[in-house]
């Protein structure tokens, strides 16, 4: 009987700890309070995830951004090996705003930043920096997925692996899209 009791209370002890770690962060790794802004009324968040070789992902639910990927050197130091920034402000005020974030509501560029639907032209934003002048319309325009604020959730799979699951409604009409996207 007291080893049931013990293994209860090993497995309640490692829930507790997985639950902890995919909260808002509390590593040091990339500091929670440098990713918080109220942005659209919302306040934005940094989560990390942690795995037991010494992994760690950090993500913000601004732009649904992948921020840091932290893994072991060859001595065990933890090395980030994504391109970022350290802070929100960072991501907001690039040249390049998509660094990390979900692309869209078109992951590519739209000649000439227009489009015919059945026989209707819609025009978009021209914003690809790249153009020549800026005629195409690149990853969903200036306002973007990667400048909204989506909603995040963390998760733990089957396995004991932990995820973020980001999501958001796109309505009708958002930057000129039809239909609702979610």
């Amino acid at each position: 009987m007291v080893s049931i009791y013990r293994y209860m209370y090993l497995f309640l002890i490692s829930l507790l700890i997985m639950c902890m770690a995919c909260k808002e962060s509390n590593s040091d790794i990339l500091r929670p309070e440098h990713f918080m802004m109220e942005l659209d009324g919302r306040q934005t968040k940094l989560y990390t995830l942690k795995n037991r070789t010494g992994a760690i992902a950090q993500f913000s639910d601004y732009g649904g951004r992948w921020l840091s990927m932290w893994v072991p050197d060859k001595d065990g130091k933890p090395e980030d090996v994504v391109l970022g920034f350290d802070n929100i402000e960072g991501y907001r005020s690039a040249a390049e705003g998509y660094h990390g974030a979900i692309t869209g509501r078109v992951c590519a560029r739209i000649n000439n930043a227009m489009f015919v639907l059945d026989g209707q032209t819609y025009h978009l934003a021209h914003n690809d920096g790249f153009g020549k002048p800026e005629r195409n319309h690149l990853h969903g325009g200036v306002e973007g997925f990667h400048r909204k604020v989506w909603n995040a959730e963390c998760n733990t799979n089957v396995k004991g692996a932990q995820y973020v699951e980001f999501s958001r409604i796109s309505p009708d009409g958002e930057k000129v899209t039809l239909g609702i996207w979610t």
